[in-house]
């Protein structure tokens, strides 16, 4: 078995397109160093497929996940579900990106049997930068928050013990609930291994 090796990095000022904000760097050299000697790497460059199947590994172990935007969006993909690819065709404006490098400000209406509504109530005001939304849902996967244009901004799977996705961005939020769940999750995740 290859080991795992972290790589630790440093935050910078960075751009990505219409983003500039703090970003956690390493230069590729450090990755392909390690590479080089065939140990499992931290950074992946072809993206989607590592993405999958780290959570494909992490959803075999039922290991929580909160997946965050991209993320949710993988997460659906991985268990079978599909994307719309262009949202603004489907509600008919830009509101879930409506600035390049800004988040669009709306709420949600949260389904009250699950695990987000459990969270955090039965609707929040959400931060949002995506033009592409859930199609068919994956399987397993129930709809945990819709906004007001009928978008599914949450899915999530009632079967595992913390497998959450949001379309929106908490991390650029005031309310942390959903990161304070993780955690928790995963310390008792690991306690009981």
């Amino acid at each position: 078995m290859r080991p795992l090796i972290g790589i630790t990095t440093y935050l910078t000022r960075a751009r990505f397109g219409a983003w500039e904000e703090d970003s956690a760097l390493v230069p590729a050299d450090y990755v392909r160093a390690v590479e080089r000697h065939e140990a499992t790497r931290g950074i992946v460059e072809e993206r989607d497929r590592a993405e999958l199947v780290l959570l494909q590994a992490a959803l075999a172990r039922d290991m929580p996940v909160l997946a965050v935007c991209r993320g949710s969006q993988v997460l659906n993909v991985a268990l079978g579900g599909d994307l719309v690819q262009h949202l603004p065709e489907v509600v008919g404006d830009e509101k879930h990106k409506e600035q390049p490098g800004e988040f669009a400000d709306h709420d949600v209406a949260i389904e009250p049997e699950t695990k987000l509504g459990a969270l955090i109530g039965d609707h929040a005001p959400v931060k949002s930068h995506h033009h592409q939304g859930f199609g068919r849902l994956g399987e397993g996967l129930r709809e945990a928050a819709r906004a007001d244009d009928g978008t599914i901004e949450a899915l999530e799977d009632p079967s595992r013990r913390f497998a959450l996705g949001v379309l929106w961005h908490p991390e650029a939020g005031e309310d942390l609930r959903l990161f304070e769940a993780l955690v928790r999750e995963a310390q008792d995740y690991r306690a009981a291994r």
